[in-house]
């Protein structure tokens, strides 16, 4: 994606006036439905797909996490619901969205067309308030709150002419240094945008995922038996036959099998529960450790060893697409793509727009988000700005198309490119 979405446009009227000028008009906040995750369960999502395209792994780390521990906590309060893959990530970092990219949040319309989705001012990351500017001397700012900036946070502040950042270098209460003092001005909010400690805490962080497993050991004069059982019921047995003399301590001993047993160390195991019978009997400490080795093994093998059952279903060509004609702009390109669709019932199939040379008089972009809606001119509130609306970037034109009854708007690309 070239992410046309992103840049700067004016927006002029039919009479050529400009209306708004050099905004990001068509630049969205940053979708987080962290919040309604229970609902989506509810509606029967059974999938999520987390953002990561083009993204840093410390991007991935913290927003995927902290999602995991957002779906888990919902799964945690429906009975009968359960988690389609199996062991439990440990992030050991505090997960934090607001610490990574972020354009600011929004639900979009999860709860009905609304204005407030846009970021006009900046599609780059703006991150997490911080404060507003109370005084400003030479060098330096006060924040009028209290704070937990640090030097080498990254911040930033929005002026007119965009979005203005620096580093910081000095922290004394909240009389802040930054590295400069562009767009630091009485009442400026300040964001930050890098958050040095998260950042270092997050590039030596070691996320696990592991399997919760119960070990069962039983000690007899002549045997000792270690069986471990994970959270699927998947079982293994290790036993060693020998001669294992009373026990100076029972309790002691129980302490010392439990301690054993519960070293999973880099397994992908993590054995939360030892039970124990017999501990009247003294076992080596050598010889537990290499009953957990061999029988932590034994179980993993046991887990590959299982069949692997695919849930994908096959096509259920009865299901009809909800039209029988595809435009242009549905942008069919291949031919496997034309037979899915006509399997399901539809009948006329226009060449995608992609497989043109030009998309002149073509609509590029139809979309739930409203420029008319979001400075307040709906059409269907009586707006004071009447008449056709443009989107002008150097030669790309694009004249907005309302469709009220859905409550949709669309681009038509009318640019003059010769």
């Amino acid at each position: 994606c070239s992410q046309p979405c992103r840049l700067t446009y004016d927006l002029v009227d039919e009479s050529g006036r400009t209306v708004v000028k050099g905004r990001h008009l068509l630049s969205v906040r940053d979708l987080n439905l962290s919040d309604r995750i229970g609902e989506l369960i509810d509606a029967g999502i059974t999938s999520f797909k987390i953002e990561g395209r083009l993204k840093d792994i410390g991007y991935i780390k913290n927003v995927v996490s902290y999602y995991r521990q957002r779906i888990d906590r919902a799964l945690a309060s429906r009975p009968g619901f359960c988690r389609s893959s199996v062991g439990e990530s440990r992030p050991d970092f505090q997960p934090d969205p607001s610490k990574s990219f972020t354009r600011g949040e929004s639900e979009y319309f999860f709860d009905g067309r609304r204005a407030g989705v846009a970021s006009f001012d900046t599609p780059k990351s703006v991150g997490e308030f911080v404060g507003r500017v109370a005084r400003v001397d030479g060098r330096s700012f006060t924040l009028a709150e209290p704070h937990d900036l640090a030097p080498g946070d990254g911040i930033c502040l929005l002026t007119r002419n965009g979005l203005a950042g620096t580093n910081v270098n000095e922290v004394a209460g909240n009389r802040i240094v930054p590295n400069r003092m562009e767009g630091v001005v009485p009442g400026a909010e300040v964001f930050r945008n890098f958050d040095r400690r998260f950042s270092l805490a997050l590039d030596r962080s070691r996320t696990r995922r592991v399997i919760p497993v119960r070990a069962d050991a039983a000690i007899t004069p002549q045997r000792v038996t270690v069986r471990f059982t994970d959270c699927e019921g998947v079982a293994a047995e290790v036993t060693r036959d020998g001669v294992f003399e009373p026990a100076k301590d029972s309790r002691k001993m129980s302490e010392t099998v439990a301690a054993q047993l519960s070293r999973s160390g880099d397994t992908i195991f993590d054995v939360r529960e030892v039970r124990s019978e017999g501990c009247d009997r003294f076992v080596p400490v050598s010889l537990l450790a290499e009953l957990r080795r061999e029988g932590l093994e034994r179980l993993r093998r046991a887990r590959l060893d299982r069949p692997v059952v695919h849930a994908i279903l096959p096509e259920d060509r009865s299901a009809p697409y909800p039209s029988k004609v595809l435009t242009a702009e549905e942008n069919v390109t291949n031919r496997l793509a034309e037979e899915f669709y006509r399997d399901h019932g539809v009948r006329q199939i226009a060449r995608g727009l992609d497989l043109e040379p030009a998309t002149a008089g073509h609509p590029v972009m139809r979309s739930a988000y409203c420029i008319r809606r979001e400075i307040g001119q709906c059409l269907k509130e009586h707006p004071t700005l009447k008449g056709e609306l443009f989107l002008v970037r150097g030669r790309f034109r694009y004249r907005l198309r309302f469709d009220c009854a859905r409550c949709e708007m669309s681009l038509i690309d009318e640019s003059d490119r010769k």
